[in-house]
């Protein structure tokens, strides 16, 4: 599956570059390599002869390309979405305070958020006599408290990154994670 999807873009990525480049040719232009840019250039009837008979066969060709550009696209943009389901999935279910939220459950008053003091018996002449309670700790609080830092995979480009490259037909790459550098 992997090679028909490498084969699609490289194939579309090739007919786009191809076309592009005879389209410079027909109007006169040519890409200067050193320059990194484009230049006037000047060609013979045989460079435009040749040049349109390439021109038409990728343009006719160009359709039957795309088509399976973009079933193999969408194919691998599944698979993609499923990785991203599960990886997003199991850096929910790692960095999820499970053991503190059954904590919460079972046992309130061993996550407290503080302790409140109620006066039981306040009488003029004897010992005041508190009432001291226990506020659990919320589970807003406790997820924000106890979670631990996740490994921060998330998609490598922007939306319009991602669609110029499904447009030029380069490859996409699902996720990135944190690298860890040692110095």
């Amino acid at each position: 599956m992997l090679w028909c999807v490498c084969v699609s873009f490289r194939l579309y990525c090739l007919k786009i570059y191809g076309l592009s480049s005879l389209w410079r040719l027909f109007r006169g232009k040519k890409w200067n390599v050193l320059r990194q840019r484009v230049d006037s250039c000047s060609y013979d009837l045989d460079q435009l002869f040749i040049g349109m008979l390439l021109f038409t066969i990728l343009l006719f060709l160009l359709p039957t390309t795309a088509l399976y550009y973009l079933v193999f696209t969408l194919l691998r943009l599944v698979v993609v979405l499923f990785q991203g389901v599960l990886h997003l999935s199991l850096d929910f279910i790692n960095s999820f305070p499970l053991f503190a939220m059954a904590l919460r459950i079972c046992r309130p008053y061993r996550l407290a958020e503080g302790v409140k003091f109620r006066v039981l018996c306040e009488e003029p002449g004897t010992a005041l006599h508190l009432l001291m309670e226990i506020n659990p700790l919320k589970c807003s609080t406790l997820v924000q408290t106890y979670r631990t830092p996740t490994s921060s995979c998330y998609p490598r480009d922007s939306w319009a990154a991602l669609v110029k490259k499904l447009f030029v037909g380069e490859l996409i790459y699902p996720w990135r994670h944190k690298s860890t550098k040692t110095d």
